[in-house]
């Protein structure tokens, strides 16, 4: 999943777009500690409803046991005390209370860290063991033991979950504002979805704004991954709905971009609109380039307008259109939107659609209004000739069956058959013959579809407009012949096609140079080859009395000079 909307960094523990990402420990097998960070399910994240956070009835039992074990710890020696280390950290971990209790009576230290730093508090934080934590809490364990890379216990049940522990930590007066990489514990709960940890960090006055290193807030990550009824929570109790990340987000564009559409709804509804009207238009085109259908009603719904637009013109049709997002488009459309909008060159959504080879966003627009096949851009260029441009068959297919101008032409003259032969795309090429499109056709300039197709130089292309009467000695304004054409494009293919099916091999442009003569300008050797083989006249010059050698060297091509010196 791509990062929110308007960052281009993402948190260093995972960021808004993972659902759960471990904060990595390093830890020996031997020591048993393979899982520090990694939550084990656990019946404490399983509790219902969203109310106000209740005390376990357990800790009653508890505060009666724990009387046994308060104070300092006996001493121990340095052996011992590993041991006891070693087995305190797992009965924290596995919540075994009675062996707690007991290795707490012989003198462990509950504050007695491992290599990584992580204690029996982190342990029980980790595993959700609230009995465990309750006792070594009251045994003197620190709230503010820092475990290499996951930070507090607090920190530590906060990813985790565990609400319990998280509630005994806080009762015990644990820092709150305790951060990792710039997350406190507010703001990993709502990364992680724990609501009932949030509830216990809003009971203990947790900052509700807090921020990260990258300016995501708690509303930021429960927007961002569609945690209605925490937004809910959050915006009601006073978390700032204006505030950007580093990458200008906002809790509304995060939503938006992920398609949370029940989250978009709470925003817009609690949210002033004044906050979020300003930035609507990008809000609407986020969404309708995400295909987030429900997303785009909603912001419809709330009143922002179809005609946002981004700063050459595209609107949220156009960003539809773009990306295929028919779903979207049909909402669009049904709310009245712009269907021959242009942008920055004049380009309509349709122009745009297929463009970008989307035939069904095609299909959609052209089915709304089938004349919107006959719009121009400011080039003078249709549909048509961007699907034959591009070479979309299927686009074009719907087009002319819409009945798109077969031999409109655009600024320069130019056909869609005509651009589809330069590209070289033969199925357009085929299927605009097919729908008769003219093969004489001249751009202002006087080239033909042929000109163009032996510029391009594809041979099948070249055959298919040959094979349809293409005039084969046609010229263009400066007297270039579809032969001269492909061999000024240095396209040998071609031009041995055209050579093939007939051209007149001594046809001179204005400047005097034969298909011999241009071949041997650019370096063509088999061109030269064939037309030598032809019989063409080797000593001819152009109107500059240049020889085919002399051509040559001119370019520096050595080899082709000695190759016609050897001709005589």
């Amino acid at each position: 999943m791509a990062k929110p909307t308007g960052d281009a960094t993402r948190p260093a523990y995972g960021g808004p777009e993972t659902d759960y990402a471990p904060l990595p420990v390093q830890d020996g097998a031997a020591t048993g500690a393979e899982l520090p960070c990694t939550p084990a399910p656990c019946a404490d994240t399983g509790v219902g409803g969203r109310g106000r956070v209740q005390k376990p009835s357990l800790l009653s039992r508890l505060r009666s046991l724990l009387g046994r074990v308060g104070g300092a710890p006996a001493k121990a020696s340095t052996r011992k005390q590993e041991v006891h280390v070693t087995d305190l950290y797992f009965a924290a971990r596995e919540g075994r209370t009675a062996e707690l209790l007991r290795l707490l009576e012989k003198g462990a230290d509950p504050k007695a860290a491992r290599e990584n730093g992580a204690t029996p508090l982190h342990a029980a934080a980790l595993h959700g063991q609230a009995e465990a934590a309750y006792i070594l809490l009251k045994a003197g364990a620190s709230t503010e033991a820092v475990m290499k890379n996951c930070g507090t216990p607090l920190l530590v049940a906060a990813q985790a979950g565990h609400w319990r522990v998280a509630l005994a930590l806080l009762e015990a007066r644990a820092n709150k504002e305790a951060s990792l990489d710039g997350a406190t514990a507010w703001i990993i709960a709502a990364r992680y979805g724990h609501h009932h940890v949030l509830e216990a960090l809003i009971k203990h006055k947790a900052n509700k704004d807090a921020a990260d290193k990258d300016g995501y807030t708690a509303l930021h990550y429960a927007s961002a991954h569609g945690r209605t009824e925490m937004v809910q929570t959050l915006v009601c109790i006073g978390a700032k709905t204006d505030v950007k990340t580093s990458g200008g987000a906002t809790p509304l564009s995060l939503a938006v971009r992920a398609g949370h559409v029940d989250a978009v709804r709470v925003l817009l509804t609690l949210v002033p609109k004044t906050q979020w009207e300003q930035g609507a238009s990008v809000t609407m085109l986020v969404a309708a380039q995400h295909g987030h259908a429900e997303v785009v009603a909603a912001l419809l719904a709330a009143g922002i307008p179809t005609t946002a637009a981004t700063p050459d013109g595209s609107t949220p049709l156009h960003v539809a259109a773009q990306h295929g997002r028919t779903e979207v488009m049909r909402v669009l459309l049904e709310a009245g939107a712009d269907r021959l909008a242009r942008k920055k060159g004049g380009a309509t959504p349709l122009h745009v659609a297929v463009e970008s080879g989307h035939t069904e966003a095609v299909v959609a627009l052209v089915a709304a209004d089938s004349s919107l096949a006959q719009a121009r851009k400011t080039d003078g260029s249709t549909p048509l000739h961007a699907a034959a441009r591009c070479g979309h068959f299927k686009a074009l297919r719907v087009l002319l069956e819409a009945g798109a101008e077969l031999d409109a032409v655009d600024k320069e003259g130019a056909t869609p058959l005509g651009l589809a032969a330069h590209q070289g795309h033969a199925a357009a090429v085929t299927a605009l013959l097919e729908a008769g499109a003219s093969v004489g056709a001249r751009k202002v300039d006087g080239a033909s579809p042929l000109h163009l197709a032996a510029q391009g130089g594809r041979k099948a292309v070249v055959r298919a407009l040959l094979g349809a009467k293409a005039d084969i000695e046609a010229t263009t304004a400066d007297g270039a012949t579809p032969l001269v054409a492909a061999l000024r494009s240095g396209r040998t293919e071609a031009a041995l096609a055209l050579l093939e099916a007939g051209a007149n091999r001594e046809a001179a442009g204005e400047d005097g140079r034969t298909p011999f003569l241009t071949a041997a300008y650019q370096g063509s050797m088999d061109a030269v080859r064939a037309l030598l083989k032809a019989g063409v006249d080797s000593a001819a010059r152009d109107k500059n009395g240049k020889t085919a050698g002399m051509l040559a060297l001119e370019k520096g091509n050595t080899t082709m000079a000695e190759l016609l010196g050897a001709y005589g």
